[in-house]
């Protein structure tokens, strides 16, 4: 099942329009051969003129084909979001402007921005490694519990950018993060703890410690941090983990299209009622 049908329309709506402007700004790539050898071929997207060929042994062939690559992977997740839109909806994605799309990424003053984001640092543990156990990995990332690497998974699986264990400050505490989620669309980023011992006494003591420290620097459970809680009866499937995190950025989403202009929201749902939605108060 792909996970990403739990987005909302509203996240995929500005995910479209994003990444096709993202592909309006982008070259056209080809690979072509030249006497036994590859070469990567540049051209104007929209007039198909040849700008360049590079011969791929070269690094402007490479960083040229890094960038086909990094073409290749917005054209299949354009393709993607697309799919999941017309398997729920019967109209067709509404057409959103460049010039809004770039706005709605300027638009949170609030200090979780991507700005924040891209200053943290991954993998600050590391140099803990020979003190904790890290024997599940995503990719090459050492993880800390079974959970964590199940929830790097669904973040994968989601598309999600993330950081693994960034440290941060909690009114004068270092705290290490499970994972820090960034959300460019909206210029959100926000903290997603995975507790998975709340039955140890020790770990749930900590836990409400580290909570309580969340609260005291502004970062409220449900509105800028998400916690996904387990014990030994209840139990969270990747499915619900995905739900969980999902909803968190929908809502994210939806909060700031009706702080930002709430005519969006009835542009991208056309049966939305602003005098009957009462999450803007949630």
């Amino acid at each position: 099942m792909d996970y990403r049908i739990y987005f909302s329309n509203d996240f995929l709506a500005l995910s479209i329009n994003y990444l096709e402007m993202k592909l309006r700004e982008a070259f056209r790539y080809s690979l072509v051969k030249r006497n036994g050898g590859s070469r990567i071929r540049v051209s104007d997207r929209h007039t198909y003129k040849v700008l360049h060929e590079y011969s791929l042994e070269f690094q402007l062939g490479k960083a040229a084909y890094d960038d086909m690559v990094r073409i290749e992977k917005i054209e299949n997740l354009l393709s993607d979001y697309k799919a999941l839109w017309r398997y729920r909806n019967n109209y067709p994605v509404p057409k959103i402007n460049s010039d809004v799309i770039n706005a709605l990424m300027r638009f949170n003053s609030n200090r979780l921005n991507i700005d924040f984001y891209n200053s943290l640092s991954s993998d600050m543990a590391k140099g803990l490694s020979d003190k904790f156990d890290r024997s599940y990995y995503s990719g090459n990332t050492g993880m800390a519990s079974y959970l964590e690497n199940r929830c790097a998974s669904v973040l994968k699986t989601l598309n999600l950018e993330y950081k693994y264990e960034p440290l941060i400050s909690l009114k004068n505490y270092d705290k290490l993060v499970d994972f820090f989620i960034g959300v460019p669309i909206i210029n959100f980023c926000f903290p997603l703890e995975v507790a998975g011992k709340l039955d140890d006494v020790t770990y749930f003591n900590k836990f409400q410690q580290d909570m309580e420290r969340y609260y005291r620097s502004d970062l409220v459970e449900g509105h800028t941090l998400l916690v996904i809680r387990v014990n030994s009866r209840f139990k969270v499937s990747d499915e619900m983990m995905a739900q969980e995190i999902c909803h968190f950025i929908n809502k994210a989403v939806r909060l700031t299209l009706l702080e930002f202009d709430s005519k969006l929201v009835s542009l991208i749902n056309p049966d939305f009622d602003l005098s009957d939605y009462s999450g803007i108060s949630e």
